[in-house]
């Protein structure tokens, strides 16, 4: 699903209907439009950090805990869009997502 061959199916016209993940870059790039499901086929899949316990520090989970809070679908979909389709860096972007979301001050 929203591999390759799919991915090409799309673009070249073979198919008008694709099962994708709804925060694949590609579809922003593409102007494609997603369709709203009235029955859900996939559950929700939420973006859950995972951490080693002996790093993870107040700090880190306060920040981790304003990252969950912050970023939408809609974000996501954008940053990879930047990493996957643009060829950004992904240090880079997620840096700058930070930035611009008030979590990361680098003065």
């Amino acid at each position: 699903a929203g591999g390759p061959l799919t991915v090409a199916a799309l673009e070249q016209g073979d198919i008008d209907v694709a099962r994708m993940f709804t925060t694949q870059g590609i579809i922003l790039d593409k102007g494609w439009v997603v369709l709203e499901e009235d029955r859900p086929l996939v559950p929700a899949e939420n973006v859950i950090p995972i951490i080693r316990e002996e790093v993870l520090t107040e700090q880190v989970a306060r920040v981790l805990n304003q990252l969950s809070a912050a970023i939408t679908t809609e974000d996501l979909t954008e940053l990879n869009k930047l990493v996957d389709v643009d060829k950004e860096d992904p240090e880079a972007v997620a840096r700058q997502w930070l930035r611009d979301s008030g979590i990361l001050d680098e003065g």
